[in-house]
Order: C-alpha cells, then structure tokens, then sequence
C-alpha cells in the first residue's frame, strides 16, 4: 500500500519569530538546537523563554549562534 506523501511545514526559528521575521527554523545548524532521539523530536532550547523584558537578548542571541555556524563550519 503507497503512503501518501506528507507537507511537511517547516518549523519558524523561534527568535526570528520574536523579530517578526518569518524564517524556517535552521534546526541541526542552530546552536540551540536539541536533537531527537528513538523517543523525543528535536527541539529549541529556546522555546518557553519570554524575551519580551530584553529584546535587546533576541538579537545578542542571533548574533551568537550565526558567530558558532561561521566557527564550526569552516
């Protein structure tokens, strides 16, 4: 029996969402990424933070995980 193929959306980077800004969540190329395992899916670290008290975090915080991409992807 064929399985039907699945659209997967993806997933909005949590602190670009918090920028306004609507770009696909770059998981495993992300700092604060949290890969799945046999049980749980991968996830942001992220996620459940209120930054709206320090906005000024959201940007340090992009500013950091583009910082460790340059950095670990050489």
């Amino acid at each position: 029996m064929a399985h039907p193929e699945v659209d997967v959306q993806p997933k909005a980077c949590r602190l670009e969402k918090t920028m306004a800004r609507d770009v696909a969540c770059p998981e495993d190329d992300c700092a604060f990424w949290e890969p799945g395992g046999a049980v749980l899916e991968g996830r942001c670290v992220l996620e459940g933070i209120d930054f709206s008290r320090e906005p000024g975090l959201v940007d340090w915080l992009l500013d950091v995980r583009d910082t460790i991409f340059r950095v670990t992807h050489r």
